[in-house]
């Protein structure tokens, strides 16, 4: 059988071409009760839609792509009548409402948006399915330093109360498990500060790809909706194309919030006590994704600082969200003994959700290297980095 496949619904990687064959089989033997059906000579069978048939090959259109089979291995053919065969049409346009094939003319931005959005959903998804492992394997790795130091400390004792000329065999035996003890620990410590520092990676990038996910889930919603408005709902095709793009929405919305609530993400960022202009500790969330260090607007009148109209600017805050503040220049940043000068800041604008807590973004963090230590939970910081 030659398995030429197609533009496939989604990508089938590091499969054998008996797992394609069988993925293909579940993705066609849904919602396709009318289909036409290719019985093979060896057993199996596959729904679609014949769209070419010759003495030497077959061609099954799949709804999101093609299958070709050599003729010689095909059994029969059950052939589906034009009812039935615009019913599975109309099942693969919502099945495959992406698909060149069935995007209403004047949609394709639409479906190209909503692709992208479906790759950014899938990765926020691996980065925390990532993460969460990478959490429990450091908790199981520091479980065994911590089981390897306390067998280390017995066998030390255990050997200091052994006389090496007395008890020879025993001693040595106990020079021996210490050794081994020692290498292991070794070995586990390695690991431990690979996954530490591979969850400190993570725990920067799954909230910022979370973020990215749900910006792009509002900008694509708010398009949609403006599209709708705007529709020709008489035409069925550009109908069912809306109905079923905005179930689509409501579902990726409503099982990112169940798998991945918004509290994950914020109880990701690390809160440190800031001194501004050398007068006033505040607490601020740490967030290299906030292009400046953010104060909220009652602190601001604390500080003293003064808000120009002419300095108006937006901003993305730590949920994704964009709100307007005013620009201002800071004396002083400091967090613990780290002092950056003549830092700008952002003063957010009074609302009826007003910030708490600030931002402590890059306008402060570039001027240093600095990490979070998965293990402890804190904002360390190791150096002034010199610019010119």
């Amino acid at each position: 059988m030659r398995n030429t496949v197609n533009r496939l619904p989604c990508p089938i990687p590091f499969m054998s071409v008996g797992a394609v064959f069988a993925v293909l089989l579940f993705l066609t033997a849904i919602d396709v009760a009318h289909a036409d059906m290719v019985h093979m000579k060896n057993g199996r069978s596959m729904q679609g839609q014949v769209i070419e048939e010759t003495d030497e090959y077959i061609i099954l259109d799949l709804g999101g792509g093609t299958l070709t089979f050599d003729r010689d291995k095909v059994e029969r053919i059950e052939k589906s009548g034009a009812e039935e065969t615009a019913e599975q049409e109309e099942s693969w346009k919502r099945r495959f409402i992406t698909s060149p094939k069935y995007v209403p003319r004047g949609y394709e931005a639409i479906a190209r948006h909503f692709d992208s959005l479906t790759e950014t959903r899938d990765e926020a998804f691996r980065l925390f399915n990532t993460l969460k492992l990478e959490e429990e394997n450091l908790d199981r790795l520091s479980y065994e330093l911590e089981s390897l130091e306390r067998k280390l400390v017995e066998i030390s004792r255990a050997r200091k109360s052994l006389d090496s000329n007395y008890h020879t065999k025993k001693y040595n035996e106990a020079v021996t498990l210490h050794n081994n003890l020692v290498s292991g620990r070794t070995l586990v410590y390695e690991e431990f500060t690979r996954t530490r520092k591979k969850l400190e990676r993570l725990q920067h990038e799954a909230p910022r790809k979370s973020n990215m996910y749900r910006k792009q889930l509002r900008a694509l919603r708010a398009e949609s909706e403006s599209q709708r408005a705007d529709a020709d709902l008489g035409d069925s095709d550009v109908a069912l194309f809306i109905d079923e793009l905005f179930s689509r929405l409501d579902a990726f919305e409503t099982d990112f919030n169940e798998q991945i609530p918004q509290q994950r993400i914020a109880g990701l960022h690390v809160v440190v006590d800031v001194t501004l202009n050398d007068q006033f500790a505040v607490p601020m969330i740490v967030d290299s994704g906030a292009s400046f260090v953010v104060i909220p607007h009652k602190l601001a009148e604390k500080l003293g600082l003064e808000l120009r109209e002419d300095l108006l600017t937006s901003a993305e805050l730590a949920d994704g969200s964009v709100s307007e503040g005013y620009l201002v220049q800071l004396s002083s940043v400091s967090v613990g003994g780290s002092v950056a000068r003549y830092i700008v800041g952002m003063v957010m604008k009074p609302t009826d959700k007003a910030m708490d807590e600030g931002l402590l973004g890059m306008t402060y963090l570039r001027n240093f290297n600095w990490h979070i230590d998965s293990v402890s939970g804190q904002l360390v910081i190791e150096e002034f980095i010199h610019r010119r």
